[in-house]
């Protein structure tokens, strides 16, 4: 019992010292910060992040990437009047023709060849039908090519008994490439310039076409 009342005695004259020193240090820690409030610590930054961010050494933004130089139908349209009707209609010729070459030679005798009909008969050469003569040659060129691949690969394929599997790609392939130009030949005639999907962008962007 006696000890016990030693410890609590020690507990209470500890507790009784750590109260004093809280009474007399902090008036003059709270005296302290009250100083440093007064002279901006611990304040956010006022002013203009870009001059923070040089004030500090703070990494700056990257520098803006090299700008895409614009492709030849994108300054050649602006430059040149509204196509005409029969501007319209060889820019429909353009696709119509790759279209029917499908159809008729099932995509084997060179189905791009149709878009260089309407390159003969087009005297102004209007940006707008060159610009759809270049999109169908090359749209129709990636297909032929992926199409004879795919052929090549199904023989192949036929002695291991899973050629058969290519051949339905083969009919996508004919179907996208019959139909799919009819679709874009008929907004050209209608006087827009209507893009294959990916290839469109491409010829658009393209500063040195085939054809111009």
């Amino acid at each position: 019992m006696e000890r016990e009342h030693i410890d609590a005695a020690a507990i209470w004259e500890q507790g009784s010292r750590q109260r004093a020193r809280h009474v007399c240090v902090e008036p003059r820690g709270r005296d302290r910060l009250r100083a440093m409030d007064q002279q901006g610590w611990g304040q956010p930054p006022q002013g203009d992040p870009q001059q923070q961010q040089q004030q500090w050494g703070a990494p700056q933004g990257a520098p803006p990437g090299p700008q895409r130089a614009p492709g030849y139908f994108e300054q050649a349209a602006p430059q040149w009047p509204a196509p005409t009707d029969e501007d319209k209609q060889q820019a429909f010729y353009a696709h119509l023709f790759c279209a029917l070459l499908n159809l008729f030679c099932c995509g084997f005798i060179f189905p791009m060849a149709g878009a260089l009909i309407p390159l003969a008969m087009n005297k102004s050469k209007h940006p707008f039908v060159m610009f759809h003569i270049n999109q169908a040659l090359i749209f129709q060129t990636i297909i032929y090519i992926v199409n004879i691949a795919l052929y090549i690969l199904g023989a192949i394929g036929n002695f291991c008994l899973v050629g058969w599997l290519l051949y339905p790609f083969n009919v996508i392939l004919y179907l996208l490439a019959a139909i799919y130009p009819i679709i874009v030949g008929l907004k050209a005639k209608d006087g827009h310039w209507e893009k294959y999907a990916v290839v469109g962008d491409k010829v658009m962007q393209m500063t040195s076409p085939l054809f111009k």
